[in-house]
This record gives structure tokens, C-alpha cells and sequence, in this order.
């Protein structure tokens, strides 16, 4: 088997050496010239959008009337079809998914099991996630493969705890951290003698913040969306010149909305000696898409039919996500 390592270890050399400069500077000018291109397009298709949005909303609100009045009268028949034949279908879906699910999980463990034994798998692995990391959404993408291949937990690179500390929800957070965090140190007896650390979740405990987390500091990532009827938004989802709209889609659009949307932060500061403050961030969530149990919701309604599909019949766990990062409080 030594032979074989040998020439596994010279071809990943050869391939990390040669190949996969070759591959970044293709991605690279993709990327560049992709993004260049749209930079110049933003502005043609703004005009554009702004010229037919009205066109398409007068037409909407012209043809809602009618398809609601069509809606009104066949979502009493197709609720009462659904009524007797969900019983059906269920039972019928009880006695076929076991087995089913059961080949699933084998063919995902057994080709898991099979990759895990390959020589340099590791690097190949990280070979691909650092050339994707200029990608939209690669982060989201990686995140989920490891979920649908049955990881129970997900570590998160530098390219995705980058983009946490440029998220306004952190940065926000992070503003009363640091005045929280520096008045607690100064108020500590071995401020100025020793180095000494300081618990986020502890502190804010002692303060009696954030209970329903334990003292963790909870964060909304992705931006705020728009603030009217969420339904509202969605019979009017073109409408780009209406605010509301256009905060939902600039959500929708933000990779951190899909990877940490609702997630925890905590930490441990450390105090020196010479009064430098530096905070070991750690944000935690779990990737799932499940409903959050409101009436009326619209995430909820999506969700409901996406988790079926994505926990359920393609058996994605729901791991735990995980991403750690330093910042240092500035002095002043």
C-alpha cells in the first residue's frame, strides 16, 4: 500500500502545485468580470425595472380581483379533497417511506464511509472549499452538502466569520458589548494588576439580560426587511419601487440570512494587564427549516413544505453551526 500512498501524495502535490493556481486564476477572472459586468448592468435594468414595475402592478392589481374571486371559489373544493385524501396518502406514505428512508441513509453512510477512506481526502476537500470562496453563497452551499451528507456539526471557515463581523446585526451588537465588557472590567478589583478574563454570557446573567438565552446575546443577521404584510409583500414581490419590498429582497439576497439568520453570540474577553481588551467571539445556530410555529407566517408556510422535503425526504440532519472569531475593543 506504500506505492499507492506515494502516488496518491505525488499527484495531490502535482494538483495543489500546478492545478489549482491555474483553477483560482480562472475563478478569479469569472468572478472580476462577472462582477464588473453587473456593476455596469445595475443601472440599465434599474431604468428598466422602474419603466415596467408600474406596468406590471397596474396589470396585478387589475387581474388579483379576479384570480382571488377564482381562488375564493376553489380553495373550498381543494380543502376538502385535501381533507379525505391527506389520511390516504399519509397512511400509503407510513408504509413505503421505512424502507425507503432506510436505502437512503445507506447509500448516503456508504459513500460517506467510501470518501473517508480515500488518501488526501482532507486536502482535496479543502482545496475546493478555498477555490469556491469567492462564489455567491458557497458558504450556504457548503453548510448545506455537509448537512445532507449527515454531518451533526458544522464548523465555519474565515471567508463565513468574515462575513459575520461585517454584518450590521453584529456590528450593532458588538457597540454594547464593548461598553458593557470595558465597565465591567474597570470595575473588576484586578483591573490594572493582573490579567484576568470576563464570561460574556456570565456577565449579561449577572446583569439579568438575554434569560431566554442563557446570557447569550441573541442576533438577526441578513439585514431587516421590509415592514409591512409579509403576504402583502409577496402579491407584490416585483414591485421594487415600494421600500418594503426592496428591504425583504436585499434580505433575501444576503447569504447571511440563510446561513445564521437567528443565532447566539458568546464569548470570553480577555482583560490585560495594560488594559487591551480582546473578545473571543463564538456564534451558534442550527441549520434547519422548520417551522417556527406562528400563525399566519408566511416563513412558516414556506417552510413547512421545504423542511418536508429537505429533513425529510432527502434526510438532511440539522446540525449545530458553529463559527469563531477575535476582535479586539478599542481604547478610548
Amino acid at each position: 500500500m506504500s506505492w499507492i500512498n506515494s502516488v496518491t501524495s505525488s499527484a495531490g502535490d502535482f494538483f495543489q502545485r500546478d492545478v489549482v493556481p491555474q483553477l483560482e486564476k480562472v475563478r478569479d477572472g469569472f468572478v472580476d468580470g462577472a462582477t464588473s459586468a453587473a456593476k455596469q448592468a445595475a443601472p440599465v435594468v434599474e431604468k428598466a425595472w422602474d419603466k415596467a414595475s408600474p406596468v406590471l402592478g397596474a396589470a396585478w392589481d387589475k387581474a388579483s380581483p379576479v384570480v382571488h374571486a377564482a381562488w375564493d371559489k376553489a380553495s373550498p373544493v381543494l380543502e376538502t379533497a385535501l381533507e379525505k385524501g391527506a389520511p390516504i396518502a399519509e397512511a400509503a406514505w407510513d408504509k413505503v417511506s421505512p424502507p425507503l428512508y432506510a436505502a437512503r441513509d445507506g447509500v448516503r453512510d456508504g459513500a460517506v464511509a467510501a470518501w473517508n477512506h480515500v488518501p488526501g481526502h482532507d486536502q482535496a476537500e479543502k482545496t475546493v472549499a478555498d477555490w469556491t470562496d469567492k462564489l455567491p453563497f458557497n458558504n450556504v452551499a457548503k453548510a448545506s452538502i455537509e448537512a445532507l451528507f449527515g454531518a451533526e456539526h458544522v464548523t465555519l471557515d474565515k471567508d463565513a466569520t468574515d462575513g459575520i463581523q461585517k454584518d450590521p446585526g453584529f456590528l450593532d451588537a458588538e457597540k454594547k458589548i464593548n461598553v458593557d465588557v470595558t465597565a465591567a472590567a474597570k470595575a473588576d478589583p484586578r483591573y490594572g494588576k493582573t490579567d484576568f478574563d470576563i464570561s460574556l454570557s456570565d456577565m449579561y446573567k449577572g446583569q439579568g439580560l438575554y434569560a431566554e438565552s442563557d446570557g447569550k446575546v441573541p442576533l438577526t443577521l441578513g439585514g431587516e426587511s421590509g415592514e409591512s404584510d409579509k403576504w402583502d409583500q409577496a402579491k407584490h414581490f416585483y414591485d421594487l419601487s415600494d421600500p418594503n419590498v426592496k428591504k425583504t429582497w436585499q434580505v433575501a439576497g444576503n447569504e447571511q440570512t440563510w446561513l445564521l439568520r437567528h443565532c447566539q453570540l458568546d464569548g470570553t474577553a480577555h482583560v490585560a494587564k495594560d488594559g487591551t481588551i480582546t473578545i473571543d467571539y463564538k456564534v451558534n445556530d442550527r441549520l434547519d427549516l422548520t417551522p417556527h410555529g406562528k400563525v399566519d407566517d408566511a416563513y412558516d408556510v414556506v417552510s413547512k413544505g421545504m423542511g418536508s422535503v429537505w429533513h425529510g425526504l432527502m434526510g438532511a440532519e440539522m446540525p449545530e453551526v458553529t463559527g469563531s472569531f477575535t476582535r479586539t475593543v478599542p481604547q478610548g
